[in-house]
């Protein structure tokens, strides 16, 4: 049995040897066990969250019709086309018009021509606006934007600019008479109805009309060769009836006249006829006066 002995030994030694091993990490040469600092977790950066940037101004076809009475623009309008026109009140409390093309500039400005330079929000309804006019006066308030509602396809070929290419009027009843004019030269044609014994006292001499322009807003407006303007409010639901129902802005308009503010719409082509007519009284005679304008789209 003696011989065993170291074997023994040996292998109570080894087990002590392991035992020792596995309670100290650092395999013995510690002393002691040692525990580890754990590593911090970061804490993340919050992202911040980005400022919607709001869309481009852009064109479109819109009618801001200012609130209050003591603001001396009633209303601006622009078509998708890039037509403006501005409607105010002067110091005679008469409505002025000033038109033609806009544009939109690197600042979101709509840039009307050398009349104003209007800046709008465009998402927003009622619209705050600032209207910077040329003579260095600022209008500042709100609007109530109206759109157009939907058009028929003919009401949005009438909807342009039209310049008229020939003038026929015929008058009808106790003075039958009718003459062609080239373009509308409205001194000719006044002499002509003067020589049927029809008497027109306005001066006309030297005048011509020189464009119609149809907005999808309803807005119909006539410029003339004198750089004045007449303007009318058209109800084009029934263009596709051949029907257009107008009223003037201003009652001393050129042709208020032919007070029964309708108008017959017809297309030959590319090409469009616009009739009006009326009837007059003159030494208790009746008579009627129609007039057609044939017109083509400015280029």
């Amino acid at each position: 049995m003696k011989k065993f002995w170291p074997v023994l030994a040996l292998m109570a030694a080894l087990s002590l040897t392991v035992a020792c091993e596995k309670n100290n990490p650092n395999g013995g040469k510690g002393g002691g066990s040692v525990t580890p600092t754990p590593t911090p977790t970061p804490t993340p950066t919050p992202t911040p969250t980005p400022t919607p940037t709001p869309p481009a101004p852009k064109p479109e076809t819109v009618r801001l019709v200012v609130n209050g009475e003591s603001v001396s623009v009633k209303f601006v309008e622009l078509t998708e086309s890039g037509t403006y026109l501005i409607c105010e009140v002067n110091s005679d409390k008469d409505l002025d018009y000033l038109t033609g093309n806009y544009t939109i500039n690197s600042d979101g400005e709509f840039v009307l021509g050398n009349d104003a330079v209007l800046k709008y929000d465009q998402q927003a309804s009622p619209t705050s606006f600032t209207l910077k006019k040329k003579d260095g006066k600022t209008v500042t308030g709100t609007a109530n934007p109206k759109k157009a509602t939907n058009l028929s396809a003919d009401a949005k070929k009438l909807c342009r600019t039209w310049v008229i290419t020939k003038t026929r009027v015929s008058i009808t009843e106790s003075i039958k008479a009718n003459a062609d004019f080239t373009g509308c030269n409205l001194g000719e044609i006044a002499d002509f109805a003067r020589n049927q014994g029809i008497e027109i006292k306005k001066d006309l001499s030297g005048i011509s009309l020189l464009s119609i322009t149809l907005t999808p807003m309803g807005s119909a407006i006539i410029q003339y060769s004198n750089k004045q303007m007449d303007v009318a409010d058209c109800d084009l639901s029934a263009v596709d009836k051949g029907n257009l129902k107008y009223a003037w802005h201003d009652e001393s308009a050129m042709g208020y006249e032919f007070t029964n503010g309708s108008a017959n719409v017809s297309f030959q082509g590319e090409n469009c006829l616009l009739s009006v007519s009326s009837d007059f009284t003159k030494d208790s005679k009746k008579y009627g006066v129609s007039v057609i304008f044939v017109l083509a789209e400015k280029k």
